[in-house]
């Protein structure tokens, strides 16, 4: 098996990325997770919120990440929606791609579309 080149946004990025991944105890092939967690641990609100989104010991998303997110900007909260659709496909209303792609900075759109690569390796 090939091994999966990971995308970078930064340094800092990839030890958080790593961080998640080692938490969860990821797979490589996992890609649905690992995109989920590359889009946490790329955008700094979304990493210190990653315990109210996924319960690491159960391995599973938590309610905080459907609900009550009033803890996130809006374009951040755009961007956790990008990684839970990547997750899991969940879809959520008023989330066609260029409402969501506009609404985000450069760095943070940047972020998105490289988690999607990783989700469909390409």
């Amino acid at each position: 098996m090939k091994k999966q080149k990971k995308p970078v946004v930064s340094l800092e990025h990839a030890a958080r990325f790593e961080e998640l991944v080692i938490m969860d105890g990821t797979a490589v092939w996992d890609t649905e997770r690992r995109s989920l967690f590359f889009v946490l641990a790329g955008n700094d609100e979304l990493y210190a919120a990653a315990d109210k989104i996924y319960d690491f010991r159960r391995h599973m998303l938590k309610g905080a990440a459907f609900h009550g997110r009033d803890y996130l900007s809006s374009g951040t909260e755009k961007l956790l929606k990008i990684g839970i659709n990547l997750y899991n496909g969940h879809s959520f209303r008023y989330m066609d791609p260029f409402s969501v792609m506009v609404s985000l900075d450069s760095r943070n759109r940047r972020l998105a579309m490289e988690a999607v690569r990783l989700r469909f390796n390409c």
